[in-house]
């Protein structure tokens, strides 16, 4: 329960600054990694099975962060802080958010060329959708 608070947290924290400012503080990614690393420590203590699942879901955001450093679309926060939600929820709930989240924020994309003739290539901060979706994750009881 305390991991699903910090994660909301994190992720409203975030959200906030990528609306407000269009950038997420390195010191909120770092506060919150280190949170999470020694949560998962404390709750593991000796056991390994569930390290692969989250060094995957980490895994997600290294690729976007990646991206991000090649010239693509995502922003380097965005990598960043899904690697953080890998940390906390595993491979696949962070796989099911951040697939959920991209379906979102391509939609809003979409609505927003459409309705308000917005350029295709506006930039629209992702962090809000990966919050919403981790809300409906946990409200579906995931």
């Amino acid at each position: 329960m305390i991991m699903e608070l910090l994660l909301l947290l994190f992720l409203g924290i975030g959200a906030w600054q990528d609306l407000k400012e269009k950038r997420i503080y390195l010191w909120v990614i770092i506060l919150w990694t280190t949170m999470g690393i020694v949560l998962r420590i404390l709750e593991f203590a000796g056991e390994s099975h569930e390290y692969g699942g989250i060094l995957a879901g980490m895994g997600i955001g290294g690729i976007l962060f990646l991206l991000s450093l090649l010239g693509g679309q995502v922003g380097t926060g965005d990598g960043l802080a899904v690697a953080v939600m890998g940390l906390y929820l595993g491979f696949w709930d962070t796989l099911s958010v951040f697939f959920g989240a991209s379906i979102l924020a391509g939609i809003t994309g979409m609505a927003l060329c459409l309705l308000f003739h917005w350029k295709r290539n506006a930039r629209i901060p992702f962090l809000p959708f990966l919050l919403v979706m981790n809300v409906i994750r946990i409200a579906a009881g995931g």
